[in-house]
């Protein structure tokens, strides 16, 4: 498995990562119409609209947050392998970078700051790190 192939799959967690917050706001502008649509409904005597726009917009928030919940399961999952195929490595201060990165979503230079090293001993690192690391034992079907 080459270094970009290694990176790909470390990048997953990040990646799921993101899908969870734009379910979060995907939630939260359904929630969003929900309101404006009940306060239209209590301003206008009689109710407005057909009555089902409003159950609309609560099937829509349960199926999202349906679709969050498995988001985090999958995040979860991906963390646990993720972080079990670093933990395998000898080498301390790669660990610590490739958590830094590929798990706490670290820039470079936030990376480099945090480690203490240049932003350029840092991709250095990361290079020897990738070399090292072992992700061909584990099993990452979601992953492909």
């Amino acid at each position: 498995m080459d270094s970009q192939e290694k990176k790909r799959m470390l990048k997953k967690y990040q990646t799921s990562e993101a899908e969870e917050r734009r379910l979060r706001r995907e939630i939260l502008r359904w929630r969003s119409k929900a309101e404006k649509m009940t306060s239209v409904i209590k301003a206008v005597p009689g109710g407005g609209g057909d009555g089902r726009s409003l159950e609309n917009s609560v099937e829509a928030i349960q199926a999202v947050e349906e679709e969050l919940e498995a988001q985090i399961k999958n995040s979860i999952r991906l963390r646990r392998r993720i972080c079990a195929a670093i933990d395998q490595m000898d080498d301390d201060r790669c660990k610590q970078l490739l958590k830094l990165k590929y798990i706490d979503g670290y820039s470079w230079s936030e990376v480099a700051e945090i480690m203490d090293i240049s932003e350029r001993g840092a991709t250095k690192m990361h290079g020897r790190a990738l070399a090292k690391i072992d992700l061909s034992s584990l099993q990452f079907p979601y992953l492909l």
